[in-house]
């Protein structure tokens, strides 16, 4: 296989690297940020997923600097009768910023309902769960989000 690199052809070792630099996995920050010692937390794999999964679902769109459409407003949802389109347009919602911000993910399944009660406080609120893997490893999670 022949490939052209800004106008040259690529090397074997070229290519070779190009390919390992592939298989990598991604490495990033951990949520939430810091550890006890004050320590910038990381995380791969599943656990980077989750933890950029979390971000975006608590993240209100203008909180992120310079990424103004960042993050859901789960809060505007809270209190609302979660009627089918409302469900519909929370889940297409989820569905596309997840695709847009964690392009490391691919959904499987998300189901979001209403509860009667969030643990201590009264309040009624949303339940989200998702089921997503890994695209470069295939590993598959399922997250459950309350809101």
């Amino acid at each position: 296989m022949s490939s052209t690199l800004y106008g040259t052809t690529a090397t074997k070792a070229v290519l070779k690297n190009t390919a390992d630099a592939k298989k990598v996995s991604t490495k990033g920050v951990k949520f939430p940020f810091a550890n006890d010692n004050y320590l910038v937390n990381k995380s791969t794999g599943i656990e980077l997923a989750r933890s950029q999964i979390r971000q975006l679902l608590f993240t209100k769109p203008g909180e992120r600097v310079m990424m103004p459409n960042y993050g859901i407003d789960l809060e505007s949802y809270l209190f609302d009768q979660l009627d089918e389109d409302v469900l519909y347009d929370l889940r297409k919602k989820i569905a596309f910023n997840i695709d847009t911000y964690v392009p490391s993910v691919k959904i499987i399944r998300l189901e979001i309902t209403e509860t009667e009660d969030i643990k201590y406080s009264g309040l009624p609120g949303i339940r989200i769960l998702l089921v997503v893997s890994l695209r470069d490893t295939g590993e598959i999670d399922q997250l459950e989000i309350e809101a």
